[in-house]
C-alpha cells in the first residue's frame, strides 16, 4: 500500500472508532 492509502485507511478506522464510541454508551463509560 502507498502511504496515501495507509493514511486514508487510518482516518477511516479513526472515524469508525469515534462513531462506535458515540453509539455505544458502555464503551464510553469504560
Amino acid at each position: 500500500m502507498t502511504p496515501f492509502l495507509m493514511e486514508l485507511d487510518l482516518s477511516q478506522v479513526e472515524s469508525r472508532i469515534c462513531y462506535m464510541l458515540t453509539r455505544d454508551p458502555v464503551l464510553v463509560k469504560q
